[in-house]
């Protein structure tokens, strides 16, 4: 009985009040408060409580590193190295069937690769000259892909199609899990986009690497811009535009 009392009664408390204080370099309260009362003494006191607490948390972290923080992070703590590469990359750095990355993933005795479709990738692991190792390998292969081997890609510096443009055997230079990237052919030179799966066909697309393959060639339609300034392509605009 008395048990459930104790509940019942530590529910309530935490119900009627919560009171955060973080001080680490700038002040900053949460208070949230159901009962009314709370007085400017309570107050004052917890303030002070959270002072004493912090500054004393604030002392052993600098007598346990009194030469502030490491140069290096010890083998067992895990990285993270940061880099983007061009999207006509992507496809060059995962391989077929993700064969490429996986090998990376192994070879280098890392954690992860992961690659967005906007072309950033992370490189994890815990051995900080691997990782480097890698990055200099992902680098190497967007290179060859058309980028500079710095992860940035060629300027496209021409004029750039208007929406509702359709443009004849574009070339499908890389598929991906959520669509494929095209070259927009010899009246765009090195100008890129990407058709989601969901623009590919006038029905779903199940398998896209069972539907299209690199080195194909579509006729697309541009149905916008990306808040980034990409092109949105579709070749099911494509097919319902008229002959």
């Amino acid at each position: 009985m008395f048990f459930f009392f104790f509940l019942f009664y530590s529910f309530a408390l935490m119900m009627m009040l919560s009171f955060l204080v973080c001080l680490p370099t700038h002040s900053t309260l949460q208070l949230d408060i159901k009962c009314e009362g709370l007085s400017i003494a309570l107050l004052t006191r917890a303030l002070e409580q959270a002072r004493q607490g912090r500054l004393h948390i604030l002392d052993k972290m600098t007598a346990a590193m009194p030469d502030g923080a490491r140069a290096s992070l010890p083998a067992t703590v895990p990285k993270l190295q940061m880099l983007t590469i061009p999207m006509n990359a992507i496809g060059k750095v995962i391989g077929p069937g993700g064969k490429m990355i996986r090998s990376l993933i192994d070879d280098f005795g890392l954690s992860d690769v992961n690659i967005k479709e906007d072309g950033s990738v992370s490189v994890s692991g815990f051995d900080d000259e691997k990782i480097a190792e890698c990055v200099k390998k992902i680098e190497e292969l967007a290179g060859a892909a058309g980028g500079d081997g710095n992860g940035r890609r060629a300027a496209y510096e021409g004029p750039m199609p208007e929406v509702g443009t359709l443009i004849n055997k574009c070339e499908v230079v890389s598929v991906k899990a959520f669509g494929v990237f095209v070259k927009l052919g010899d009246e765009y030179p090195g100008l890129e986009g990407l058709v989601h799966i969901s623009e590919l066909h006038t029905e779903r697309v199940r398998n896209i690497e069972g539907f299209i393959q690199p080195g194909a060639t579509i006729d697309v339609k541009v149905i916008g811009l990306s808040d980034d300034g990409k092109l949105k392509l579709s070749r099911k605009a494509a097919l319902a535009a008229p002959a």
